[in-house]
């Protein structure tokens, strides 16, 4: 049985190849999985942001240790890059996040299940869902 020292050791937040051919015949970079915090924190208002595929592949490239390749500084450089490029390291983080329209839809379905409507905490039941960021689109 699982006790609070087992869950908050755990390593649950894996990262995932994404081609980069356009960057180098074979190569490949990592997106990485956001906390909870992370993804309240740093996607709030994410949508809203100038230059924002490049933001929010800065924020997700990653090593294979899921080390940060770039700082949030480094959105204005990766600008530059290749719109295609950029757009496929942010739909690939989407899917391991769970951020995606179908996985939302989803989550909201089972939740409307689950709770039928109502939370005991008094706030709506999808207060906390981030809403699904939308990569594939211009």
């Amino acid at each position: 049985m699982l006790d609070r020292e087992s869950i908050l050791a755990a390593a649950d937040l894996p990262v995932a190849p994404v081609d980069v051919p356009e960057w180098g015949e074979g190569e490949v970079v990592y997106v990485r999985s956001l906390s909870a915090f992370e993804a309240e924190e740093k996607l709030r208002d994410a949508g809203k942001r100038a230059n924002f595929h490049a933001w929010f592949a800065a924020l997700l490239t990653c090593d294979a240790a899921g080390n940060r390749l770039f700082s949030d500084a480094d959105a204005a450089a990766l600008g530059g890059k290749s719109i295609a490029v950029l757009r496929r390291i942010g739909d690939a983080a989407q899917k391991l996040n769970g951020m995606t329209k179908a996985e939302q839809e989803t989550a909201e379905k089972n939740s409307e299940t689950i709770g039928a409507g109502s939370s005991s905490s008094g706030s709506p039941a999808n207060s906390a869902t981030p809403t699904p960021i939308e990569c594939s689109k211009g």
